[in-house]
């Protein structure tokens, strides 16, 4: 029933600007609510054609319309910092995943730097 009854609302940021019509809502197995599937309008209609989505954690009261509890630029902003920290962590363990191999008694090395002191110290 709570689908149903949201389809249709209209999405308006903390500020009171429009972001969107309520299409459609996605739903995990246990049936918790994760996103809203919104038809842009208001600030973000330069992507019309599209569907935007919001993540229902921002969802602040659902009444006549359904309010969020930030700027539809903040949302952006903290989508933008959350993807930057994956990348980072993404290259970080590409880092430490390598090894570097010593060809004279096959130790390994998190680093190259490791391995270069490695051979001076050890294979001189």
């Amino acid at each position: 029933m709570f689908t149903e009854e949201i389809k249709g609302k209209e999405v308006i940021d903390k500020d009171g600007n429009a972001i969107g019509i309520v299409k459609d809502l996605m739903i995990t197995r246990i049936g918790r609510v994760t996103h809203l599937v919104l038809t842009p309008a208001g600030l973000i209609e330069k992507i019309k054609g599209k569907e935007y989505l919001i993540e229902f954690q921002y969802v602040g009261a659902i009444e006549d319309v359904v309010m969020l509890t930030e700027t539809n630029e903040e949302i952006d902003e903290e989508k933008k910092e959350l993807e930057r920290g994956k990348k980072t962590k993404e290259k970080s363990s590409e880092q430490t995943e390598r090894e570097y191999k010593c060809p004279e008694c096959e130790k390994t090395f998190s680093t190259e730097k490791g391995l270069h002191i490695h051979q001076g110290e050890v294979h001189k």
